[in-house]
């Protein structure tokens, strides 16, 4: 039944019944766990086990598939339309925050079943990790550009360019510690 309900073309990642069934499948796997002397118990757990990763890749499919889409709507066509001003930045939080709700009530799920399994705890580090490459493709390019104006414009004024170079890094800081956060509700050891 589970089989059939994660193979079908119709089954959508936010479909409300999808966390149920990870539900379901995760109290199917403590419970053969406990039984191993069960007769067969091990060929129901590996059942089990696969429709539980069948599921979990259907999230972390679901999760990068949205990432990467939303950094290719807002990335520029050219390096030459690369701009380090405000309306580039509002593009790049604004777009991705449209799409965290979503994702955050999925990545809520796995994170809160981190401890049960290390099953959760790869998919969640393979989605923080999707997350991060995302944001830095967009970030790191703009961020590169602003600095290399700031040097051609503070040429020896050198207290000025590292105030202002600064102030940009930590505000820039600050909005991605944000906007992580509106993704993920657990921190992790790729933000530091």
């Amino acid at each position: 039944m589970y089989e059939q309900k994660l193979s079908a073309p119709t089954m959508l990642v936010l479909n409300e019944s999808l966390m149920p069934m990870l539900s379901r499948l995760d109290e199917c796997i403590a419970y053969l766990e406990s039984k191993k002397n069960y007769r067969e118990s091990e060929v129901y757990l590996k059942q089990f086990q696969h429709l539980q990763s069948q599921a979990l890749s259907t999230i972390r499919t679901h999760v990068i598939k949205t990432l990467e889409q939303t950094s290719q709507q807002v990335m520029p066509e050219t390096k030459d339309a690369l701009t380090p001003n405000d309306s580039v930045f509002t593009l790049f939080y604004g777009k991705f925050q449209t799409n965290a709700h979503r994702i955050k009530t999925l990545m809520q799920q796995i994170e809160e079943r981190t401890q049960q399994s290390p099953l959760y705890s790869q998919y969640l580090s393979e989605c923080h990790q999707c997350y991060f490459t995302a944001r830095e493709s967009l970030i790191g390019p703009v961020l590169s550009l602003a600095i290399d104006e700031m040097v051609a414009s503070y040429q020896r004024n050198y207290c000025q360019l590292i105030r202002s170079s600064t102030n940009v890094v930590i505000h820039i800081c600050q909005d991605e510690y944000q906007l992580f956060f509106q993704f993920f509700t657990q921190t992790t050891p790729l933000l530091k």
